[in-house]
């Protein structure tokens, strides 16, 4: 019987035939988390728990000045963000209650969509809106993610 031993350090880098690290492995923050590097060393995908075990992945452009996906779970449910750096921004969101929404940003961070559904609050949503010019003006309803026009992630 061939028993091996585990190898068990806190990273493992693979490398490209040039000697660039290309695939990160690394536990070095205090939580798991794989990276897919561009040749230039900058991250291309991660895959990664947070503190708390919540899932998240990032997809990063090749063109810095392109837009990036991220899509993550955390205390308060499951939301994608779109977002361009300078530019325009979209998330979809998901509560733990099964509240849903669409926000959408214009380049300059305005809100041209901001659209959410099967909230428990909806009588206090309609009520919030009189008297308020627009809707982005308007106070957040508690416990919705569309109250941060960009909401934080942990993997920025």
């Amino acid at each position: 019987m061939n028993s091996r031993l585990p190898v068990v350090t806190q990273e493992i880098q693979i490398v490209d035939s040039q000697g660039n690290v290309r695939i990160l492995l690394s536990t070095k923050a205090g939580a798991p988390a794989i990276q897919l590097l561009q040749a230039d060393g900058r991250p291309g995908a991660e895959v990664l728990l947070n503190a708390d075990g919540r899932p998240a992945v990032k997809l990063a452009n090749s063109d810095a000045t392109g837009p990036a996906a991220i899509l993550e779970v955390d205390d308060k449910g499951a939301h994608i963000k779109l977002d361009r750096p300078g530019g325009a921004s979209s998330y979809l969101f998901l509560n733990n209650t099964g509240g849903s929404g669409v926000v959408l940003l214009d380049t300059k961070g305005k809100r041209r969509l901001n659209r959410r559904r099967g909230f428990q609050q909806s009588l206090v949503r309609r009520r919030r809106f009189r008297g308020v010019s627009s809707p982005a003006a308007a106070p957040a309803v508690p416990g919705s993610r569309t109250s941060f026009q960009r909401p934080p992630f942990p993997c920025e």
